[in-house]
């Protein structure tokens, strides 16, 4: 709280992925209270855009009384999740990524960096995968993970520049 009552950016302790995850098992179980806790906690962290107004869609069908229409629609943000903005993905991409990956995703460093465009890793596994693997990186590696460094929103902005590269 020191931190907080201090003025200090203060992330919160669990990500909108955690929330979303558990406001479809919330709903799967029938219950609605805690599914509009969990959403109503997304809310309060998520950026402005097309997934937060997919979470006020599925808040707005509980309070309709349509269950397993907010499931459909959370379970359908799910598989999008998290959706970034291309755009500043690419102003974001160019500062932390560019250096090692190359200014259009061709790899560098003799191949100790990657080639991102296009990329088999990238396509095969989800935005909610990509944004956790940048989080974290991958030990043994020069990847470092950019948790800390980026928010989830920042991280979920690269990938969506990066599924731009994708066929």
């Amino acid at each position: 709280f020191e931190a907080w009552d201090a003025g200090d950016n203060v992330l919160p302790a669990y990500s909108v992925t955690d929330l979303i995850n558990a406001a479809i098992f919330s709903l799967e179980n029938g219950d609605n209270e805690s599914a509009m806790l969990h959403i109503d906690r997304a809310l309060a962290i998520m950026s402005d855009g097309p997934g937060k107004e997919m979470m006020e869609s599925a808040k707005s069908q509980i309070e309709a009384g349509d269950s397993s229409g907010s499931l459909e629609t959370i379970t359908s943000l799910q598989e999008q999740w998290p959706i970034g903005d291309p755009a500043n993905g690419a102003t974001l991409y160019a500062t932390n990524c560019a250096v090692c990956h190359g200014d259009n995703g061709q790899g560098g460093g003799d191949g100790a960096f990657p080639a991102l465009n296009p990329n088999q890793f990238i396509q095969m596994n989800s935005n909610s995968e990509l944004v956790k693997f940048l989080q974290v990186g991958r030990e043994g590696t020069a990847m470092a993970g950019f948790e800390g460094r980026l928010s989830e929103d920042e991280i979920a902005d690269i990938v969506a520049h990066l599924r731009t590269w994708q066929p």
